[in-house]
């Protein structure tokens, strides 16, 4: 592990931090197994901090660490790159980023056809932008993107906000990992860029993926701009306006008042399969002859955001959830459904697991 440490080091030492984002620098970073850590001056036993990819305070620094997989090791100038968008992550804890909202709040966000299918226009206009040569044409798909995507933030009001922040917490740190993966290789660059375009513009699930899909938008929007010559970039302080604001209001176009809006009747049957998946994970916990049920006033303390969704008032976390009852704090994995009042995810008065072992 020490080698590979190395490896990913030199390549991360490689990169001029402040051209990929204004105020940016390399923090430290920790990779690790199930076994063990390693970091830049020791290795050491495997304890409870070091858990996904992210970042984390160790011993009093701001860190990225990363969960390496054999998987990982096929390309180690993206692992390099992802550990650069971890650091972000650092620096925009250190610097006070303010723009973050809560996947729980996102919970209530509307998976309805109106939205989604403005959402396939406008996503499909953005990978358009992506693979345009030339400038005129792609400030033109540019501003359809930004016209259709207005139209629809109109229809779904404040919920637009969770995709504006997603996209400028995410997808900024997408974004870093994708200039550093240029420098580092440009094929690899191209290959990532490909795969965000190509589910940006596919009608399937991804639509309803709410969050992952802005990681993508996020960064392409970023990318994009700067093709444009959009000085959009600030250093990170608190109560900035978010990137996709920062970006329009830099724009000097009209928005197309007529543009056609396609209508993608599979988006339908896409909603009608994402329920009938939630229900029946819902189902098959709530309804297990093992079932336990726990009543008492709940408060979700910490959550997996990629592996949670909701079916009316009950939410269903895949992997983990952190619970709190009159301040004692518990974490219960595997699969756990929370019923709640339909309104506040936060909050909660029952919950169900499975006691014995389980496969969702």
């Amino acid at each position: 592990m020490e080698r590979i440490y190395k490896e990913i080091k030199d390549r991360i030492d490689r990169i001029a931090f402040d051209l990929l984002w204004p105020g940016f620098k390399q923090y430290d970073f920790a990779i690790y197994d199930q076994y063990k850590v390693c970091t830049h001056n020791r290795t050491f036993p495997i304890t409870e901090q070091f858990i996904g990819n992210t970042t984390i305070k160790f011993e009093g620094n701001q860190i990225a660490i990363w969960n390496i997989s054999l998987h990982d090791l096929d390309d180690l100038d993206l692992l390099s790159a992802a550990i650069i968008h971890e650091m972000f992550h650092a620096h925009q804890v250190t610097m006070g980023e303010s723009r973050f909202y809560s996947d729980l709040d996102a919970l209530s966000y509307p998976l309805e056809y109106g939205n989604l299918n403005l959402k396939a226009n406008e996503f499909i206009a953005l990978s358009e932008a992506i693979n345009a040569n030339d400038y005129d044409y792609m400030h033109k798909l540019f501003i359809d993107f930004v016209t259709i995507r207005n139209m629809r933030f109109d229809l779904i009001g404040e919920d637009s906000t969770y995709e504006k922040s997603i996209e400028t917490v995410e997808g900024t740190a997408e974004y870093v990992k994708l200039k550093a993966l240029y420098i580092l290789n440009q094929y690899s660059y191209e290959k990532q860029v490909s795969v965000m375009t190509s589910r940006l513009n596919s009608i399937g699930l991804d639509l309803l993926d709410t969050r992952t899909i802005a990681y993508y938008s996020g960064a392409l929007v970023c990318l994009l701009a700067d093709e444009l010559n959009l000085n959009y970039k600030r250093p990170i302080v608190p109560n900035l306006d978010f990137n996709y604001d920062l970006i329009c209001s830099l724009l000097k176009m009209e928005m197309n008042s007529e543009m056609e809006i396609s209508q993608y009747t599979e988006i339908r049957d896409l909603i009608q399969e994402n329920d009938k998946s939630t229900i029946q994970c819902v189902k098959d916990i709530i309804e297990n002859e093992n079932v336990a049920v726990i009543e008492g006033d709940f408060h979700v303390k910490a959550y997996d955001p990629m592996n949670m969704k909701r079916i009316d008032k009950f939410v269903y976390h895949k992997h983990f959830l952190g619970i709190s009852k009159e301040d004692v704090t518990e974490f219960i994995l595997g699969p756990t459904v929370i019923e709640t009042d339909g309104e506040d995810f936060k909050r909660f008065f029952r919950y169900y697991r499975v006691d014995d072992e389980f496969v969702s």
